[in-house]
């Protein structure tokens, strides 16, 4: 009885700390669009915590089937800008056009991969001239190392640090998408947790709270499907190279988990560091998959990778 009573308390204690942590995070929505359409840029800030220098802005680039949001999963700490934002960043999030709340073309194959590029620019040339800044930190997860490599290739004077999460060197050889959008289904949200061998999402790696919160946020803001554009680009043979890997110039954090299917560690990431800029670093996480920022083992070792990566560099 006294261990139900000591277990129930120290969930209360948790739930507690948890707003205490996320009670001064401030979120302002800036008024962004290109092309025609409108797109959706937020950001977040504790301003009770003085922000970092030089460059304490992040912005983070989401992948190919869902918008941005998933880098803000309201449970525990899970929340990636939340976390951030209390260490001293102020952290943007952007939908690319088609994506969550941004608007919608009609044809959903003209955002593609260069498209991507030019609405990354737009938000990063916002950020700068909204801001004392001259540079900003950018990340990109999945297609969104194709996205923000591409960028930072094309604009290195405006990045710090880039860093690549699960980065996708060439393409994956699948055959190509005939309509314009993705349809959203439940079963393709779970595509990317873990799985044991029983063939069900590993509870052991995510945990069922975070599985039924992710999928209802994903729900919420990509329930209308998203572009094929990317699909187009990353369902290429598997010779085409994705990521400009040879003209990066700025310091780059690979990133990646040796159960990510997307990536072939370590070979890929020895690829990419061969290549890399003065300053760039490779980190595997052993047992992390692709949404290892959400996996339970891993995402605090993720955290901790990227914030001393954007803070101080490769240690």
């Amino acid at each position: 009885m006294q261990t139900k009573t000591l277990g129930r308390l120290l969930i209360i204690l948790l739930s507690f700390w948890c707003s205490v942590v996320f009670a001064n995070i401030v979120i302002n929505e800036h008024p962004l669009s290109r092309n025609g359409f409108k797109l959706e840029l937020r950001s977040y800030e504790n301003p009770q915590i003085k922000l970092l220098r030089p460059y304490p802005d992040v912005l983070i680039i989401h992948g190919l089937t869902y918008s941005s949001q998933q880098f803000d999963l309201d449970l525990h700490d899970y929340s990636l800008v939340r976390v951030l934002a209390n260490k001293g960043f102020r952290v943007w999030l952007l939908d690319i056009t088609g994506y969550g709340e941004s608007e919608k073309p009609s044809n959903g194959f003209m955002v593609d991969t260069n498209y991507a590029v030019k609405d990354i620019n737009a938000a990063a040339n916002y950020i700068l001239a909204h801001t004392e800044m001259r540079k900003i930190n950018v990340m990109g997860w999945s297609w969104g190392t194709i996205t923000t490599s591409r960028f930072a290739a094309q604009y290195p004077q405006k990045i710090n640090r880039l860093v690549l999460y699960a980065p996708i060197i060439h393409g994956l050889g699948l055959p190509a998408p005939k309509t314009s959008y993705q349809p959203f289904t439940i079963q393709s949200a779970e595509d990317d947790f873990q799985r044991n061998k029983a063939g069900q999402i590993d509870s052991s790696v995510a945990e069922p709270d975070l599985i039924k919160t992710y999928l209802k946020q994903v729900k919420k803001f990509d329930g209308k499907g998203s572009p094929n554009g990317s699909r187009r680009d990353l369902f290429q043979a598997k010779t085409v190279q994705l990521i400009p890997y040879q003209h990066l110039t700025v310091p780059v954090l690979f990133i990646a988990g040796t159960h990510d299917p997307y990536v072939s560690t370590p070979k890929d990431l020895a690829l990419l560091m061969r290549y890399a800029p003065a300053g760039s670093c490779e980190k595997m996480i052993p047992g992390g998959g692709h949404l290892m920022f959400l996996e339970k083992p891993h995402y605090q070792e993720f955290q901790k990778s990227v914030i001393t990566f954007l803070s101080k560099g490769c240690q």
